[in-house]
């Protein structure tokens, strides 16, 4: 289910996640320019608190944690964010950060909550 209103510049299709070790997944994140001009965007995500983590979040396109994309008006941008566990993180929640910026300026962010089980 699609979080939040799909004229949203930033959506996730999911904010709350249950892995166990080495497992892995990925979640859809959706940019939507709602602004009346192209524009250049920024996707980045970052692995909050915990950084010294063998617990990976990054953007598929880019197999990185940032990915640039210009998007005109109206239009929307599908990117997958993979989460990965390498198997050695400790048990406990992560979270992720996901952030989008348009032209250098924050437009949206969320986080996504992993439990390692």
């Amino acid at each position: 289910e699609m979080l939040g209103s799909s004229k949203e510049p930033l959506n996730l299709y999911a904010t709350n996640l249950e892995m166990e070790k080495g497992d892995w997944t990925q979640v859809a994140a959706v940019a939507f320019n709602d602004q009346g001009d192209a524009a250049d965007y920024v996707l980045t995500t970052t692995i909050g608190t915990r950084s010294e983590s063998d617990l990976d979040c990054y953007i598929a396109d880019s197999e990185d944690l940032t990915d640039s994309f210009n998007l005109n008006s109206g239009v929307k941008e599908s990117e997958t964010i993979v989460i990965q566990d390498t198997g050695n993180t400790n048990l406990g929640l992560y979270v992720c950060n996901v952030e989008l910026t348009r032209n250098g300026e924050k437009v949206g962010d969320a986080s996504i909550s992993i439990e390692i089980v």
